[in-house]
């Protein structure tokens, strides 16, 4: 596959624009003038992201009132145009005023009040999941390069480690490259896991994998898998940036243990506050597809959400010398997710009262730009003991040495959710793993510049 430019690509960079370019102008698209035109990996997709989705107003739930619902509620009681608008107009709004942090302290309580009024399953088999963005991002486009650091030592160590601790279900991101694709395959064969990774024509864009252990998956039953490009993109980070398109890909098996059939999901949506729009378009998307699943089956989401439900103030951090705002608008993303896909949707932090976003945030200290800049939160010390609820954290030191501390918010952005619309799942635990440093080799570093959720559900046999 040609995608994207890699380092040996190199010396041929003024060609492949000049290729590109040609292809753009051939294709006879009403983009080729335009700067924003998506020119997706391995010449996916010549085309425009729309300002909004083409279907925005035709689903029955776009037309619902923000104050009638329950997971919408507290964006209209912070929103200047009013909880009486329906979330479809609110997502038209391309600079929504919010007054005041939209507050979800009441939707995260209720995940767990919820679930933990339920009767426990006695009949049934635990799954063990796992998300993790594993930062493997080390791709040269014109004038740059975009890594995380220490890719090639955590490339080749970090994916049997994580295949050799007894997960069920891992849902990888940033696995860009068909190298660690292929790392990550016989890492799995070797220890009992079947993996998907899309197809080819698309893999390399958005770089997500699923790995299942193969003893899980009834071999009788049908499975089917499916990947998909959000209609909603920040095209600028497909072309001329490093040929990222963001998407989800998703694999469909009967667990053998309860003879119950799971739908594994594995997605990452658009990164930074500023593209908060984007983002809650593509949430709406995989909402919307969870929604289409039957009520029977039931549905894991791991994924790289790139937004947390509450951050204490709108603007935060600085990016090139200028303020970072949009911070109340980023936060849309999470009951927009939890609201198209119908119901039922849990989050399995929130639901194990794991999800302390707000009492988190509102503990760091008072931000100093050039005192989180020299070091994590103004004062390394702060790191030594820390409680991990924050999966994007400046503790990380590969964060922190890659972006700088004074960027933007640490935050809650990696998730594990499941749909159970049957009441045949409990969510047992749910928190972060991978959060300290690892001997990789002979040297010690973190996996990731994320830490990875986890989660044990128990499933219900099947009837």
């Amino acid at each position: 596959m040609d995608v994207g430019w890699r380092a040996e690509d190199r010396g041929s960079t003024v060609s492949r624009l000049g290729t590109l370019a040609a292809m753009i102008r051939s294709s006879g698209s009403a983009c080729a003038s335009v700067p924003g035109c998506l020119l997706a990996s391995a010449l996916v997709v010549v085309g425009c992201t729309p300002e909004v989705p083409r279907d925005l107003g035709d689903n029955p739930r776009d037309a619902v009132v923000i104050e009638r619902s329950s997971v919408l509620a507290h964006l209209g009681e912070a929103y200047q145009g009013g909880g009486s608008r329906t979330i479809g107009e609110l997502l038209e709004d391309p600079a929504p005023l919010f007054t005041a942090p939209p507050d979800p302290r009441a939707l995260l309580d209720r995940q767990a009040m919820e679930q933990a009024a339920l009767l426990p399953i006695e009949e049934g088999a635990d799954l063990r999941v796992l998300t993790f963005n594993l930062g493997l991002l080390d791709r040269w486009y014109p004038f740059t390069t975009a890594f995380v650091p220490e890719v090639d030592l955590r490339r080749e160590h970090v994916p049997p480690l994580l295949l050799s601790e007894g997960w069920d279900v891992l849902c990888f991101q940033e696995v860009f490259e068909t190298i660690d694709v292929e790392r990550i395959r016989v890492a799995a064969e070797d220890r009992g896991y079947r993996i998907y990774a899309g197809t080819s024509k698309y893999h390399e864009a958005h770089g997500l994998v699923i790995a299942v252990r193969e003893a899980l998956i009834d071999d009788s039953a049908d499975e089917f898998t499916h990947e998909q490009i959000y209609e909603q993109q920040y095209d600028s980070e497909t072309f001329p940036g490093p040929g990222v398109a963001r998407g989800f890909i998703d694999w469909s098996f009967v667990h053998a243990p309860t003879g119950r059939r799971v739908i594994v999901i594995d997605t990452h949506t658009s990164s930074f506050a500023a593209r908060w729009r984007v983002r809650a378009f593509q949430a709406r998307e995989l909402g919307l597809y969870v929604r289409s699943r039957r009520a029977e089956e039931v549905v894991v989401i791991g994924g790289d959400f790139n937004a947390a439900p509450y951050y204490p103030e709108d603007v935060f951090g600085v990016d090139d010398g200028e303020p970072v705002g949009e911070w109340f608008a980023n936060t849309i993303m999470y009951p927009v997710l939890l609201h198209y896909a119908g119901g039922w949707l849990i989050d399995t932090m929130a639901a194990t009262g794991a999800a302390d976003d707000i009492d988190a945030l509102l503990g760091l200290p008072d931000y100093d730009p050039i005192a989180w800049d020299r070091e994590p939160y103004g004062d390394r010390s702060l790191c030594d003991g820390e409680k991990f609820t924050l999966s994007w954290d400046w503790c990380n030191t590969l964060g922190f040495d890659n972006y700088g501390g004074a960027s933007e918010y640490a935050a809650r952005i990696d998730y594990v959710f499941v749909r159970d619309l049957g009441d045949d799942v409990r969510v047992l635990d749910a928190g972060l793993y991978y959060t300290e440093r690892e001997m990789l080799g002979d040297v010690e570093v973190e996996l990731s510049d994320h830490y990875a959720v986890g989660t044990t559900l128990r499933l219900r046999n099947a009837r």
